[in-house]
């Protein structure tokens, strides 16, 4: 971390104790993978908007608990709920290393995260991190996915197709077409 960086750290009240701690921070984001999830039980239309295309998009929808018991990697996988904090007032144990990559700004608390955090020192990890941006993690995804949401504005040729790529590699979890824009039963779209 550049030492311009700690000077800011200090003037905004970080004592020069933790100075070593927000270095090493900086230096273990080279060896940290994160994945991130949506963690509202139903859909978001916003998150869609802000990560899929509403024509031809899908959803992922699994549990915290499918999410731990699918990854069949060597990697350890650390799951953390993001906390979303009012960075000016809120502080961060950057002893804490999971707390450190598991927060965000109180703006993004629509997103209700969950992460799985890896951590690592192996150096071919580390470098597989700086190159791709990440690592592939294996899971099963039988066990990982309860079901695939596809786009709400999907033309009528696309849920086939999903369906049928989900048979042809023998997957067992369903597909269904977002209901997010489907009218409610009895709703004429007048208020009464």
């Amino acid at each position: 971390m550049p030492d311009k960086n700690i000077d800011e750290l200090k003037q905004q009240g970080y004592d020069t104790e933790n100075r070593l701690i927000y270095k090493e921070f900086y230096s273990r984001r080279q060896m940290t993978a994160i994945s991130c999830w949506h963690g509202n039980k139903g859909e978001s239309d916003g998150m869609r908007k802000l990560y899929s295309d509403n024509v031809f998009g899908i959803a992922v929808q699994s549990t915290y608990r499918k999410l731990k018991e699918s990854d069949t990697s060597p990697l350890d996988v650390t799951f953390a709920k993001v906390e979303y904090l009012d960075y000016e007032n809120d502080y961060i144990d950057p002893s804490k290393s999971d707390r450190m990559y598991a927060s965000k700004k109180q703006s993004y608390s629509h997103e209700q995260e969950i992460r799985g955090l890896i951590f690592t020192t192996n150096q071919k990890t580390c470098d597989d991190i700086k190159k791709n941006g990440g690592i592939l993690v294996e899971v099963d995804l039988n066990k990982l996915v309860t079901k695939i949401i596809v786009a709400p504005q999907a033309p009528s040729w696309y849920l086939p197709t999903i369906v049928e790529l989900i048979g042809k590699y023998n997957f067992t979890f369903n597909c269904e077409q977002s209901k997010l824009y489907k009218i409610p039963f009895g709703f004429n779209g007048f208020a009464p």
